[in-house]
């Protein structure tokens, strides 16, 4: 099934980090990514999430070395935007 650019997982996400900064109180949160994969960066972007850094050569699927981004996003920056 594919359902690309209907929306799903922005909402999907939207309601993780709601869910994590109200209901469980967290004060950060924070994700791992491939670098290669700009679809998906440029959404954890739109939702308030930064890079912070990237970890080198890091073995992802069938041995490739692939690198990786940690992004997150602050409770009150994600509050801020939500005002």
């Amino acid at each position: 099934i594919n359902t690309q650019g209907q929306g799903l997982g922005r909402a999907f996400l939207n309601y993780v980090i709601e869910t994590t900064f109200t209901d469980y109180r967290a004060k950060r949160l924070w994700l791992t990514v491939f670098t290669d994969s700009e679809r998906a960066i440029r959404a954890y972007r739109r939702l308030g999430l930064i890079e912070e850094k990237i970890e080198k050569v890091v073995l992802g699927l069938n041995g490739l070395a692939r690198n990786v981004s940690t992004m997150a996003i602050l409770e009150d920056e994600w509050r801020e935007m939500h005002e």
